[in-house]
């Protein structure tokens, strides 16, 4: 068994477009010190693939390798055609050897790795984590199952990690047969809501409609909703589903760089941010759920140019005021039913049984409950911030409470979120 060892660089297309013969000179060097460190750690170059360098390791190190080359190509001064970027790819199997070259399932396995890295990016398969000799202070980073073109099972993709290397984090691996996501996973159950996700639903699969915004009031349950909505319908968007939290920010300007930071996109110099988003996600099928988007509605502009510049990309928005943009499908989100046996009356059971895990509701506590729930109209932070005090009060005296006022409805329990700390301080 020995080690393939791929490498190719980065958009090689865009580039020698844009700079022409100044790429020759750039690939002759760049092919100049791949080789050069190939033979160094014990491999032998095979060939040149286009614009990367197929290698082969019978001995030496050849992890060891790829992290002296990412490290001497991001060292390298590219500036004549702004940077340059090179991606490589590790696999250990078998191969025949005829004449000089190299031929077998193993070798077309490791090039197909090639099509899902980024440049900047040390892929290894599995085989070659479980046999491979780690170099000292590396990292392996287990990236997830997903398709290789022409293989026909999911495979487990790991990243080489090392101190020495300015590129740590990654956008999602392009690959088809996953689906890459960041949604955060929820303490409590989700209940009801079944029509509202069922229109969603419908909402969401139509290619007519790239933008939906879930508007209401703080606390009405609009994030939840939609992330179970992202959840149920990922089968849409093979390139993935990101949650991006706005409610930290108030600057507009920030938006780009928190959805960068999500996507784990490292920008080039000498172009702009919003050019490289749209670049990055112009040929992508993707959902993006912009949460709280109040905060900087004047940052609406952003959205709209996504949805002129990438047909494949659809929004989930959350906020508490309309975006006003034309594509903007509007989805007003209420408080949970109120009939007795319906949804408010389930959450409170829920969230009540979490402080008291014995809690039911009876003949003589259901009218109490109910008139509870019809008190703050059925919004799920209502309920939940009034079951808080079961701590130490009974349902009666909760009730009689919100009878005189809402000052009740506050907690000091520290994984609320701040802005929800306060029934009142969401209507601010």
């Amino acid at each position: 068994m020995v080690t393939f060892l791929f490498t190719d660089i980065e958009n090689s297309t865009e580039k020698w477009n844009k700079y022409g013969k100044k790429m020759n000179k750039v690939l002759a060097h760049h092919d100049r010190i791949i080789t050069e460190l190939i033979k160094k750690f014990g491999g032998k170059p095979v060939k040149q693939t286009g614009d990367g360098i197929f290698a082969i390791f019978e001995k030496g190190n050849p992890l060891k390798c790829a992290i002296e080359i990412e490290k001497s190509i991001m060292n390298e001064d590219w500036s004549e055609i702004k940077d340059l970027r090179v991606r490589v790819v590790l696999h250990s199997g078998e191969a025949e050897l005829r004449g000089n070259d190299y031929f077998g399932y193993d070798v077309n396995f490791t090039a197909r790795m090639l099509n899902i890295g980024w440049g900047g990016q040390i892929l290894l398969s599995e085989r070659i984590v479980k046999t491979g000799k780690i170099p000292k202070d590396a990292e392996i980073l287990y990236l997830g199952s997903c398709m290789l073109r022409g293989v026909q099972n999911p495979q487990k993709i790991y990243q080489l990690i090392h101190p020495s290397l300015k590129l740590k984090k990654f956008p999602p691996l392009r690959s088809k047969g996953i689906y890459p996501n960041n949604l955060p996973q929820q303490s409590t159950e989700f209940i009801g809501r079944n029509k509202e996700l069922d229109e969603l639903r419908r909402l969401i699969s139509s290619s007519q409609i790239k933008l939906i915004t879930l508007l209401g009031p703080g606390g009405i349950g609009k994030t939840r909703l939609a992330l179970k909505t992202a959840e149920q319908n990922m089968k849409f968007f093979p390139d993935g589903v990101y949650f991006i939290p706005l409610a930290s920010i108030d600057n507009h300007e920030l938006i780009i760089l928190s959805l960068a930071n999500i996507l784990n996109i490292t920008f080039y110099p000498g172009d702009e941010p919003l050019n490289q988003i749209i670049k990055f996600l112009k040929n992508r099928t993707m959902l993006l759920i912009m949460d709280n988007f109040e905060h900087v509605i004047e940052g609406a502009t952003f959205i709209i140019d996504i949805l002129r510049k990438c047909p494949g990309i659809k929004f989930i928005v959350t906020s508490r005021v309309r975006l006003n943009i034309k594509d903007e499908q509007v989805f007003k989100v209420f408080g949970m039913k109120l009939k007795k046996g319906a949804e408010a009356l389930q959450l409170f059971i829920s969230a009540a049984r979490r402080i008291e895990p014995e809690f039911e509701i009876n003949e003589n506590n259901k009218s109490v409950v109910f008139n509870i729930c019809r008190r703050v109209e059925g919004i799920p932070l209502g309920i939940e911030l009034a079951v808080s005090w079961l701590k130490t009060l009974t349902v009666e005296e909760i009730d009689e409470e919100l009878s005189k006022s809402f000052e009740i409805l506050e907690t000091d329990i520290k994984d609320f979120p701040k802005r929800h700390k306060s029934f009142r301080g969401v209507f601010k």
